[in-house]
């Protein structure tokens, strides 16, 4: 399990986001999970909502899930404790059930979890991101893109920019861990490895002063207003 938050802007982030309750979800939780590990990490690791047991003890990335991150972060040459380790969402949606748009805040810019979100983002100030799962790379890096997240198959080991929010930080996206340990199909995990080996060898070069590699990096553009007008209506919302 990651170290706790103890100090610094983090630790007030923290506080601030156990005591949120700007949204429904905040009064049916157990407890806020801000998030986990080195202030001073070169790799966020962003998973979508908490679960029944990180709601229950705070902390992301438990059960088998977190076993399976844990395994892909040791395959990866990657430690949990090196990392900062949060979700998009603070709070667990009831059941267990598959976070709804209007839990993440569908429209540009959000206005209830991306807040907290966007501070822990500049606060750690990695080098590297990993995205878990279609909801974190809909609204982290491809809130107000010209791209559309459906299908997610297509950015699933893929390492991008997004120089007008995130500047040179890359995202490498992966399947979240849970929809792996569901499905077990071993070519998609081993495109989950994909990412974080291109996350760690990024982050590795920049380290030891040599050239960042730059295969396969995929930039991720802003929308116009009128082309995410349209990507609002091709959703079914209002832009």
């Amino acid at each position: 399990m990651a170290t706790p938050l103890r100090t610094g802007p983090l630790e007030e982030l923290r506080l601030d986001i156990m005591a949120c309750s700007r949204c429904s979800l905040s009064g049916e939780r157990s407890c806020a999970v801000p998030g986990s590990g080195r202030s001073s990490a070169k790799i966020m690791l962003i998973g979508e909502a908490p679960d029944k047991y990180e709601d229950a003890v705070g902390s992301p990335f438990l059960g088998k899930s977190g076993k399976r991150l844990d395994d892909w972060l040791e395959k990866a040459g990657l430690n949990r404790n090196d990392c900062f380790v949060t979700n998009v969402l603070k709070c667990r949606p009831p059941k267990n059930r598959f976070p709804k748009a209007e839990d993440f805040t569908s429209r540009f810019p959000p206005t209830q979890c991306w807040p907290w979100l966007e501070q822990q983002i500049k606060a750690v100030n990695p080098l590297a991101v990993v995205l878990f799962g279609k909801m974190a790379l809909q609204h982290v890096l491809l809130a107000g893109a010209i791209e559309l997240p459906d299908p997610v198959g297509p950015w699933i080991g893929r390492l991008c920019r997004r120089r007008d929010r995130f500047g040179e930080v890359r995202f490498g996206v992966s399947y979240h861990p849970s929809y792996i340990e569901r499905n077990k199909n071993p070519y998609e995990e081993n495109q989950c490895l994909d990412a974080l080996h291109a996350v760690s060898a990024y982050v590795t070069a920049l380290e030891h002063g040599r050239a960042a590699p730059v295969e396969d990096l995929y930039e991720v553009r802003a929308a116009t207003p009128i082309q995410y007008q349209r990507r609002l209506r091709l959703f079914g919302q209002e832009p």
